[in-house]
Order: C-alpha cells, then sequence, then structure tokens
C-alpha cells in the first residue's frame, strides 16, 4: 500500500513530546502513513514568522491529505495567536467533533454512563473574531449567525447521528436573550429536525444545558450548538469524564481535516515527563478512520482500551485506588504496543467508531427573502452625558426617517429613561421610518452629513429591515 501523506506539527509545551509517543505508536503499528513537518507557534515565531505559522505551511498543506496537530502556545509575543483557528478558516473546516467519553471504572469518574458527542460550528459565531476596540473606555464584537452555515451544521449532525444510530441531539442556544442570532440557530434546528423523524430532538437554554452537563451528562446523546458554546461545554465535559487530556477534537471540510487536543499546550509540566498522550492518540486514531484506514484505527484504539483496562495510566489519570502502575508519556506509549494484538475485555470499543467521519451533504440554501431599508441605527462616540448631544440630533430628519430612540448598550435612554443609568461612551442612535415603508440609500447619506455638520463622531452604521413582513432589529 501506497503510504499516505498528511501534515504534522509538533507545537509547543507538551506538543512535542506527546506527538512522538503518537507517532512511535503509529509507526509501530505499521500505518501506512507519510509524515511531512509543519512548524507552528513559539518557535515559527521565533524564526520570523509574525502569525507563529511558518511560510511554507500552505504548500505542505495542499499536498497531504490531513493534519495531526498538537498544541502550541498561543501567547506570543504579548499577542493571542489563535493558530488553530487561521488553519481551520484557511481550510474551510466548517464542523467540530469533540467526543467525551467515560472509561469507567478503569478512569475515575462520577458518571460512569457518560458517552457525549459534541458537533459544534467552526467559522461563524464569535469564532469570526470581528472585533473593535473603538476607545479606552469600549470594546465590541460582531456575532455572525447565518441561516445556510447553521443548516450545515445541524444537517452534518443529524446525518452523524443516524449513521452511527443514536438516539437523540439535543441543541443548546439563549434563544430568549439573543432573539435573532441564536433564535435563527435554534429555528434551523426545528427544521432540520422534521426530516429525521427517528431521532429524538430537543432543545435546551445553554445556562440550563451545562448545569445538566455536569449533574447528569448520561441523558445527552449528540449535542449540536454555535460554536463558543460547544468550545465551553467541552471542556466541561472533558474534566466530567475524567481529564482533558483523553479528549480529541477533530475539524472536518469538505476536502481535509484537521485532528488536535481538547487542552492547550500545558507549559507547566512540559518535559516533564508526565503528560497524557491519549487525546493526541485520539485523535490520530479517528484520523486513520477518516483515511479509511479502519483496522489500523481498531487495531491502536483496542491497545489503548487494553492499557487502560490493566491500571496503566499517566499522572493526570492516575488513582490510588485504580491504577496500577504510574507511567510516564514514552512507557505509556511502550505499553500500548505491547497491547497491539489484544482486544479489551471491558470496555466498549464500538462508542468511539460510531461512523465515517468524512461525507458529502446537498445542503439547501435559504430562499430569497423580501428585505425592505426602513431605517437605521447610528452610533455614536460621546464621553460625555446625553444631554451634551441631545439638542443636536433631536431635530434631525430627512424625508420620513425621524428620530425614534437612543440606546447606550442595548439599554433604551431616550425617550424613556432608566431608573438608574450606568453608560459608556457609546450610544446608538435609532432613526425609522414613521410608516415602516421603505427608504433609499441617498436618505442615510443625508442624515450622516447631518451628523458630520453637528460634529458627531459616527462610529458605526446598522442598517434596519423589514425581512418577509417581520422587523429584523
Amino acid at each position: 500500500m501506497d503510504k499516505i501523506p498528511i501534515a504534522v506539527a509538533f507545537g509547543d509545551g507538551v506538543g512535542p513530546e506527546i506527538m512522538q509517543a503518537v507517532l512511535h505508536i503509529l509507526n509501530e503499528a505499521k500505518c501506512p502513513l507519510e509524515y511531512h513537518p509543519v512548524l507552528i507557534g513559539e518557535k515559527a515565531y521565533h524564526k520570523g514568522s509574525i502569525t507563529g505559522i511558518e511560510a511554507t505551511a500552505r504548500d505542505k498543506l495542499k499536498n497531504t491529505r490531513a493534519f495531526l496537530k498538537s498544541p502550541s502556545e498561543s501567547y506570543i509575543s504579548g499577542e493571542y495567536k489563535n493558530i488553530s483557528g487561521v488553519f481551520i478558516k484557511n481550510l474551510g473546516l466548517f464542523t467540530n467533533i469533540r467526543p467525551c467519553i467515560s472509561y469507567f471504572p478503569f478512569i475515575k469518574t462520577s458518571h460512569p454512563e457518560m458517552n457525549v458527542l459534541i458537533v459544534k460550528g467552526n467559522l461563524e459565531d464569535l469564532h469570526c473574531k470581528i472585533e473593535y476596540l473603538q476607545s479606552c473606555d469600549t470594546a465590541k464584537a460582531d456575532r455572525i449567525i447565518t441561516y445556510s452555515y447553521s443548516k450545515k451544521i445541524i444537517q452534518f449532525a443529524f446525518e452523524y447521528a443516524k449513521r452511527c444510530g443514536c438516539k437523540k441531539i439535543t441543541c443548546m442556544t439563549k434563544d430568549s436573550i439573543l432573539t435573532k442570532t441564536d433564535a435563527l440557530f435554534k429555528m434551523v434546528f426545528d427544521e432540520v429536525s422534521k426530516y429525521y423523524p427517528d431521532i429524538i430532538n430537543d432543545h435546551y437554554p445553554i445556562d440550563k444545558g451545562i448545569a445538566a452537563l455536569v449533574s447528569t451528562p448520561e441523558i445527552f446523546d449528540v449535542l449540536v450548538m454555535p460554536g463558543i458554546y460547544g468550545d465551553i461545554s467541552s471542556k466541561i465535559l472533558s474534566k466530567t469524564c475524567g481529564s482533558t487530556e483523553i479528549c480529541p477534537s477533530i475539524n472536518i471540510g469538505e476536502h481535509y481535516a484537521l485532528f488536535e487536543t481538547v487542552h492547550g499546550p500545558a507549559i507547566d509540566i512540559a518535559n516533564k515527563g508526565t503528560a497524557n498522550p491519549s487525546a493526541l492518540l485520539l485523535s490520530a486514531i479517528q484520523m486513520l478512520n477518516y483515511l479509511n484506514l479502519s483496522d489500523y484505527a481498531k487495531s491502536i484504539y483496542r491497545a489503548f482500551l487494553s492499557t487502560i483496562e490493566q491500571g496503566l495510566h499517566t499522572e493526570d489519570i492516575f488513582n490510588e485506588n485504580i491504577s496500577k502502575k504510574r507511567l510516564n508519556s514514552e512507557n505509556f506509549a511502550e505499553e500500548i504496543i505491547k497491547n497491539l494484538s489484544n482486544k479489551p475485555k471491558t470496555l466498549n470499543e464500538s462508542v468511539f467508531f460510531k461512523s465515517e467521519l468524512s461525507m458529502q451533504q446537498q445542503i439547501t440554501k435559504r430562499k430569497m427573502c423580501k428585505r425592505n431599508l426602513v431605517g437605521v441605527d447610528i452610533t455614536i462616540f460621546s464621553d460625555k452625558e446625553i444631554d451634551s448631544f441631545l439638542d443636536k440630533i433631536s431635530h434631525m430628519s430627512e424625508a420620513n426617517l425621524h428620530l425614534k430612540a437612543i440606546f447606550n448598550r442595548g439599554i433604551e435612554i431616550w425617550p424613556e429613561k432608566p431608573l438608574y443609568s450606568n453608560l459608556c461612551d457609546q450610544y446608538s442612535i435609532r432613526f425609522l421610518n414613521n410608516d415602516l415603508r421603505s427608504i433609499s440609500q441617498e436618505v442615510v447619506t443625508k442624515l450622516l452629513q447631518d451628523f458630520n455638520r453637528v460634529e458627531l463622531e459616527v462610529l458605526n452604521l446598522e442598517y434596519l429591515y423589514i425581512i418577509d413582513g417581520k422587523a429584523g432589529f
């Protein structure tokens, strides 16, 4: 069999030692893989890369089928650099899968029946990283949720659940507060769920849902949610199942996939030999599954389970009442290699191999809607109270576009006033057409010229639409 080219990144902190352990196991299992190292993180920065990614990374990835990545340092030279995010966006890896599985009774957990799969988006929500610092007092972020992308994520989750025989999918949002973005995601979930009558579907508010994940994770099967909620939920679940170092993270796109850990580089334990390579190994096992090397994947996973069953554990999962021997990273890998021909006696190997990871989907985008521009929210900067500029704008109008309200942090402060106020230095001023009929761009331009004339600094402009007869604001 010809060797399959994959990219590998050793990363920072514990990254190199866990990658060495994993590659040792893959090699001893005779996996037909050809490795193409990609330099990322602090080492790449010190070699002159301002992004923390070597300049030749793009070409290396073009010539490989998948990417196995160790955790890398994100805080480089006083700035946060989301290196995984760069690869995810450039490779179009639209969804992230995070299995959180109990290995009870061999790894201590209060929830022995837990077997939860989180499916979340990678490319929208706050992962868009559209942020602005517009004064010393105020920073803002734009959160983007779209119908078509939400449908792609949710359909992926349902199709995956259907293939693996999962009985229930749970959506988590905060649609009672985020009545446009989260409500759109939930609406798509409700639409898609109708095409899968054999799969139970339900919805939890994200705060109630996370509380349930902590107390009773075994009631869940597959979870689907926007990106940030998925990040938080998976970190909580990874601790609940025994250790963040036994949970993989799988990023899937139309033509490529990236396999990594949920945990970070753990600089504090680097070079001590105590790191657990399991999360990266489990990601590598799923990579083999993705590359249609399922026999190799199952052999290594069986060996991993057999090693866990024998009480041969690394520092993070070692327990005096359960474990037989405390191993370093290298010795743990050696024990897995010894077990390559063994099968687990207690643990169920099938829970990890639920379905093929790659799948082709036919995604139907939303039909075109009727949009009518009926007003604008104009955000201005002012470090003074509203009285300092109210007279300047109170009589502003263009055509039928009139001042309707002023908000600060989303709270209406004019014409209705809150009992108490705690204001920032950005004020959003709403102008609407009295009869909510369409207005022209020319009217908005003239209104902005009025703000310039009275010397008010405009920071942002949001158009207000009626969408298919309903207010979009």
